[in-house]
């Protein structure tokens, strides 16, 4: 694993000498959008516009608002004390890392540094999911309705909480000590969170550098591994990083990291780019390549 680039600790350093400080308060803080949500949707019912839809959207909504609720501690918060966690990753064993941080710091910057420790770029959405209740508050399945979602995402359905705008502190980790933890939702990177405990900051501690990595175990999996490119006439092959072809060659090309799983059993598709394709890139049932943006 390569160590973090001068600019990842510049990038960090200066948000967290430019970091605003926000008021601080008890209970759930407001949801963003929620006053033009409701203006919006409410102006749509009286027009007689999806009257049944829109009314069961403002029911999903009051759920997650009553359930996030109860994920935020209510006292005061304690932001001056560094909190511990455990960061597994899922998809490999065994990867994970474990982080000190200030309670004053948000879930996006938590999310930054698991990122960052798998040495990938943070260039896809991420979210933090909180268990279904179901008797034993054990997750049901790995997601669920009620996430605390990166930066100017929303599930298109109501507005939710962001990770840039809720702090460690804030949560209520007695009562939720795992939650679980998505980036990239085209690759669907898995990660459990457990915390593990709080302590009153020391001298020692360097702020300015936290998320601290204070210990860690393998190598997380190449964000974007090569695929293998193999021509048409069978006689000559390459590897790819997410590249095309010259402009009008065809080729074939394998959904596969090289060499890891035979060739007989892969979906193959063919593709000419004549037309106007750019990575990344999805294909249909019928072997075509079709452009697509970032499925998150």
């Amino acid at each position: 694993m390569k160590h973090k680039s001068a600019k990842t600790s510049a990038k960090k350093s200066a948000s967290k000498s430019t970091k605003k400080v926000i008021l601080s308060f008890k209970g759930a803080p407001p949801i963003k959008g929620e006053k033009s949500f409701f203006a919006s949707i409410n102006k749509a019912i009286a027009r007689g516009e999806h009257v049944d839809a829109l009314k069961g959207i403002i029911k999903e909504f009051e759920d997650y608002k009553s359930y996030m609720g109860n994920v935020f501690v209510k006292d005061e918060p304690a932001y001056e004390s560094i909190f511990k966690f455990h960061v597994e990753y899922l998809l490999k064993k065994p990867v994970w890392r474990e982080f000190e941080m200030e309670g004053n710091q948000s879930l996006e910057e938590l999310a930054d540094g698991v990122i960052d420790s798998m040495d990938w770029d943070d260039d896809h959405a991420h979210a933090f999911f909180f268990p279904k209740e179901n008797g034993s508050g054990d997750f049901m399945d790995f997601h669920s309705p009620y996430s605390i979602d990166s930066q100017y995402f929303d599930n298109d359905q109501y507005p939710t909480y962001h990770s840039n705008n809720i702090r460690i502190a804030e949560i209520d980790h007695a009562k939720f000590p795992t939650i679980n933890f998505v980036f990239d939702f085209g690759d669907g990177h898995q990660f459990s969170i457990r915390f593990l405990e709080m302590r009153s900051a020391k001298k020692s501690d360097c702020m300015a550098f936290m998320p601290k990595m204070i210990d860690q175990r393998g190598v997380g999996p190449e964000q974007y591994p090569d695929f293998l490119i193999v021509s048409l006439d069978g006689r000559s092959s390459s590897s790819m990083r997410q590249t095309l072809p010259a402009q009008g060659q065809s080729a074939l090309s394998i959904l596969n990291p090289v060499n890891t799983v035979p060739s007989a059993i892969l979906r193959t598709a063919f593709f000419n780019t004549n037309h106007s394709v750019t990575p990344p890139f999805s294909f249909d049932i019928h072997n075509t390549v079709l452009p697509r943006t970032w499925q998150d």
